[in-house]
């Protein structure tokens, strides 16, 4: 019972960390189009628009986070031995 919850812990832990980092590469590479929104602003729309990201983010992230844990539950292993 012990390892799944090892196992779990880590996987939670990785996801946490690797959307965290995804979120701020997002925010890092996002450029405000200014012409867009010029042209918008007559209307004063109260919404904030951000660019779309992939469906697929969230599953190559869990599948990163399987490997990650994955790979730490062995290399923990490996010590513990």
């Amino acid at each position: 019972m012990k390892k799944y919850l090892v196992f779990a812990g880590i996987f939670c832990v990785s996801f946490l960390v690797l959307q965290v980092a995804a979120g701020m590469i997002w925010t890092l590479l996002y450029t405000p189009d200014i012409s867009a929104a010029w042209q918008q602003a007559g209307a004063l729309s109260s919404e904030t628009a951000l660019i779309k990201a992939s469906a697929a983010s969230p599953f190559i992230i869990a599948v990163t986070s399987l490997v990650v844990t994955f790979g730490l539950r062995l290399l923990l292993k490996r010590i513990a031995m």
